[in-house]
């Protein structure tokens, strides 16, 4: 996260409710090994959230793994 500041992007923790959930444009995993995986579905006992798994957003996520 101290990365991600330095950047000069802003970083904040949130519990991850169904609200949060349904505000989301895109939505994707990440760890040390892959960069990014687009995640399009989100099933929830109450319905299914589906999300777009092109979303320009991604690729500026993308991008903090060229430096």
């Amino acid at each position: 996260m101290s990365w991600l500041q330095k950047q000069g992007l802003v970083v904040r923790e949130a519990v991850w409710n169904q609200e949060l959930l349904l505000g989301f444009k895109a939505i994707a995993y990440t760890n040390s090994v892959v960069e990014i995986i687009p995640i399009h579905t989100i099933l929830t006992p109450h319905q299914n959230l589906t999300y777009e798994s092109s979303h320009p957003s991604l690729e500026q996520l993308r991008s903090f793994f060229r430096f």
